[in-house]
C-alpha cells in the first residue's frame, strides 16, 4: 500500500511538473484549439476555455511598456499621500485622482 501511494505521488508530481515546465508562447505564436493546452499555465482559465472551444484565436505579440498619461502622472504626484485604507475592505478614503 505504501508503494502504491508513493507511485501515485510520483506520478502526480510528474504531471504537475510537466504542465508547468513549458516555456511561455513566443511572439508571433497563434494560440488556437490545437495548442492552447500547452500554454494554459500562462493564460487565464476562461480564455483557455474559449480558445479551446474554437471561439477565437489569439496572436501573441511582443510585450511593450505603455507609460501612464501625463495627466494621470501629475494627479498621482499632486494627491499622493492623501488616500488611506480603513479596516473595512473595498473602501478607499480621501481619494481624489491619480
Amino acid at each position: 500500500m505504501i508503494q502504491r501511494s508513493f507511485n501515485w505521488l510520483a506520478l502526480t508530481f510528474c504531471i504537475v511538473h510537466a504542465a508547468t515546465a513549458a516555456d511561455p508562447p513566443a511572439a508571433g505564436t497563434t494560440l488556437d484549439a490545437s495548442n492552447v493546452a500547452q500554454y494554459a499555465t500562462f493564460i487565464d482559465e476562461t480564455l483557455v476555455q474559449l480558445i479551446g472551444n474554437g471561439d477565437f484565436t489569439l496572436e501573441v505579440t511582443a510585450s511593450e511598456s505603455i507609460p501612464p498619461h501625463p495627466a494621470f502622472a501629475a494627479a498621482t504626484q499632486r494627491y499622493r499621500g492623501q488616500p488611506s485604507l480603513p479596516a473595512e475592505p473595498g473602501v478607499l478614503l480621501d481619494y481624489v485622482a491619480g
